[in-house]
C-alpha cells in the first residue's frame, strides 16, 4: 500500500472507499497533495460556482415547499420570503473564495488581488489551482470548494423531467436519491451524478451504484 504521506489529502478519496477512517490507496500526483481526480474535481467546482451563485439569487425568494408568500396585516404588498439556507450558502461561497484568494495573494508575489466577486475570485483560484494543490492545506481547499458547491446545488429547484433514479446516495448518513439525466447533458459531463442533497458522486461511487441498481 502507498505511504500515507504520498496519498491524496482530500476526504473525497476516503469517501470513495466507503470508509473515511482508513487510509485510501489513491496516490497524489507528483508535486501535489491531491490525486488527479480530486484536482480536476476542484477545478470543476470553481468553474461551476459563478453560475450556481447567480442562479441561487432566484432561489432566495422561492418559498420552501411552495408555500405562498405571506402578507403583513394592513399592507397591500406580500412579504417576500427569504430562504435563510440559500442566503447562508451564498455567504459561505463568498467567504471561502475570499479566504483562499487572500492566501494566494499573500504568498504568491505576482498574484494581483481579484475583484471581490464570485466570478473573479473563482477564476483567480482556478488559475492558481496547481499552486494550491501543492500546499499542505490542499485537502482542506478541495473539501471546502466541494462543500460550498454542494451547498448551492442543494438549494436549486430540482429538474422535473428527463431524470432516471439510480437509487439512494452512497454518502454515509445520506438518504437522498441520486438522479441521472436520461440524455446525459453538460451537467453530467461537468460534475457527474448528484444526489438531491448536493453530494457529487466519484466515478467509483457511480459505478458501484449502477452495478447495484
Amino acid at each position: 500500500m502507498a505511504d500515507e504521506t504520498s496519498l491524496c489529502t482530500s476526504t473525497r478519496c476516503r469517501r470513495a472507499d466507503g470508509d473515511a477512517a482508513r487510509p485510501h490507496g489513491r496516490r497524489a500526483e507528483s508535486g501535489s497533495r491531491l490525486c488527479g481526480l480530486c484536482r480536476r474535481a476542484v477545478v470543476r467546482d470553481l468553474a461551476a460556482l459563478p453560475g450556481l451563485h447567480g442562479h441561487s439569487e432566484a432561489e432566495l425568494g422561492r418559498p420552501s415547499g411552495g408555500a405562498p408568500a405571506q402578507r403583513i396585516t394592513g399592507s397591500r404588498e406580500p412579504v417576500l420570503p427569504v430562504r435563510s439556507s440559500v442566503l447562508e450558502g451564498r455567504r459561505e461561497v463568498v467567504a471561502v473564495l475570499s479566504s483562499w484568494s487572500r492566501l494566494v495573494v499573500d504568498e504568491v508575489a505576482e498574484a494581483a488581488p481579484p475583484r471581490r466577486t464570485v466570478a473573479a475570485m473563482a477564476s483567480f483560484l482556478g488559475r492558481h489551482a496547481g499552486w494550491l494543490a501543492a500546499r499542505p492545506e490542499a485537502g482542506r481547499f478541495a473539501d471546502e470548494m466541494a462543500r460550498a458547491t454542494a451547498g448551492l446545488r442543494r438549494e436549486e429547484a430540482p429538474p422535473r423531467v428527463g431524470l432516471t433514479s439510480l437509487g439512494p446516495c452512497v454518502e454515509p448518513g445520506c438518504v437522498a436519491k441520486v438522479f441521472l439525466p436520461r440524455r446525459g447533458g453538460e451537467g453530467l459531463v461537468l460534475r457527474g451524478p448528484v444526489c438531491t442533497a448536493g453530494h457529487v458522486l466519484t466515478p467509483r461511487q457511480w459505478l458501484a451504484l449502477r452495478e447495484s441498481a
